[in-house]
């Protein structure tokens, strides 16, 4: 601790003035060993001759003789008089304070028990994992083995790679329905959009009745396929229909959009630059067409009108050139007269 009770008036007590000064002084220092070291008033053998080294067995012979201390044979040291008093308060103190680092380290070993625990079962884990992987790798290797092995085949019997490859366009078997799953997920392919069938690699699917003008959509896609040396696939095919639907349904000229489906693959664009290029086509100006700056931006008006109405600095340079033009005349005339 740092701190013990201490009366003010300790120096007038009968039994200090009786021991006297030297004893005195061990008296007080033996106080503060005893609070420093939480030891309940107790002053073992040995300590007395640590707080006073001079005249030591007088100074305790006197502190025992005025009963400030008593002797303990039992535990071999003093214990302070009336130390219970005074210092009940410092005691329970130092009794939490205890009780405190105790319940600490119960704390702490029991988190390393939990810890150490904790890394056993990762090991026990890791083992029963590692084998049963091996296991499992083993037991994959004697199917993979005996189910492309000859002798496990009749010799009318499909090959398990003939198999999968008939699978992959007709999957009736439930691992191959599977795998095709699998691969529909993986690349985001639609299967179940209005126009998917217009794509290379779809199934043999009637368009949509509802489409509005399916047969002219279906036209516009089936040239577009056909220029396309190796196919459209299905989704590209899907976004391209959809586009090319809703362009005819803004009465696009058809002829607009095939320009604008040529332009997409020089111009390295996706389908959804399709409705972009078509606008672009759609409202392109004749060549003889501009538009002038000024509060009319973006109208077009005639090249010979725009030439019609010339700027100020145009007219002031041509009012320029033409006086000195009349100058040079008038210089010429004179010049011939003379």
């Amino acid at each position: 601790m740092d701190w013990v009770k201490l009366s003010t008036s300790y120096d007038t007590d009968a039994a200090i003035m009786r021991a006297g000064e030297a004893a005195e002084v061990l008296f007080t220092r033996s106080l503060a060993y005893c609070g420093r070291e939480e030891t309940g008033g107790f002053i073992p053998d040995g300590i007395p001759e640590r707080l006073a080294p001079k005249s030591t067995k007088g100074r305790v012979a006197a502190l025992v003789r005025e009963r400030l201390w008593s002797r303990d044979d039992a535990r071999r040291g003093w214990q302070i008089r009336s130390w219970e008093s005074w210092q009940s308060e410092l005691d329970a103190l130092a009794e939490r304070r205890r009780a405190d680092r105790e319940r600490k380290r119960r704390e702490r070993e029991r988190r390393a028990e939990e810890a150490r625990m904790s890394r056993d079962r990762h090991v026990t884990d890791h083992v029963t994992d590692s084998v049963t992987e091996r296991s499992q790798r083993e037991q994959l290797t004697n199917t993979t083995y005996s189910t492309f092995s000859p002798a496990s085949r009749t010799p009318d019997a499909p090959s398990p790679a003939q198999r999968d490859f008939v699978s992959r366009d007709c999957p009736s078997d439930s691992p191959a329905r599977d795998r095709e799953e699998r691969v529909r997920g993986k690349n985001k392919t639609p299967t179940d959009g209005p126009y998917a069938s217009l794509g290379r690699t779809a199934r043999d699917a009637e368009p949509p009745d509802s489409d509005g003008q399916p047969s002219m959509v279906e036209q516009i896609m089936t040239e577009y396929r056909e220029n396309s040396p190796r196919g459209v696939s299905r989704s590209l095919a899907a976004k391209l229909a959809q586009h090319v639907y809703e362009l005819l349904a803004d009465d696009f000229h058809p002829d607009h959009i095939r320009e604008g489906l040529g332009q997409l693959r020089p111009r390295k664009l996706g389908p959804g630059a399709l409705p972009s290029l078509v606008d672009e086509i759609a409202n392109r100006l004749p060549a003889n067409v501009v538009n002038l700056p000024g509060p009319g931006v973006g109208t077009p008006m005639r090249a010979n009108h725009a030439a019609s109405r010339p700027s100020t600095t145009d007219q002031r340079v041509a009012a320029a050139l033409a006086a000195g033009a009349a100058l040079q005349a008038e210089l010429d005339r004179k010049a011939l007269g003379s």
